[in-house]
């Protein structure tokens, strides 16, 4: 089962001045930073709604991708997620990245990406620490 929208991702330029705008302008608060997978991000909440900005995406390599700034990826957080991974399988969904467990400053999880109808980047989580 879905839980909840977790986040999205976008892609800037310049970490610091992403975050000290949505700082400042949005009301957001900081709630992480730090680096997955080779990549440096800051993540920031604002009207319980959080969002990610990277330097860089983690797939950008995988995919043979420079990808231009803005948005990255959509990410749903799943109860189950061995078992939403297989169900995606078994329905045809090839993922572009992981499955595989990433540890980072904003906790332990379990992700996937695969490309939704519309060539969304979407990725699929279960937050097991943070």
């Amino acid at each position: 089962m879905i839980r909840r929208f977790l986040n999205y991702a976008v892609k800037v330029d310049d970490l610091e001045g992403a975050a000290t705008f949505h700082t400042r302008h949005l009301d957001a608060r900081e709630t992480s930073r730090g680096e997955a997978f080779g990549c440096r991000y800051i993540a920031l909440e604002s009207g319980g709604v959080s969002v990610y900005f990277f330097d860089r995406a983690v797939y950008e390599e995988t995919l043979g991708l420079n990808l231009p700034h803005g948005f990255l990826h959509a990410v749903f957080e799943v109860d189950d997620f061995d078992a939403r991974v297989e169900a995606f399988r078994r329905a045809g969904v090839e993922f572009f990245f992981g499955p595989t467990l990433v540890e980072a400053a904003f906790g332990k999880r379990k992700i996937a990406f695969f490309m939704a109808p519309g060539e969304v980047r979407t990725e699929i989580a279960q937050v097991i620490s943070g």
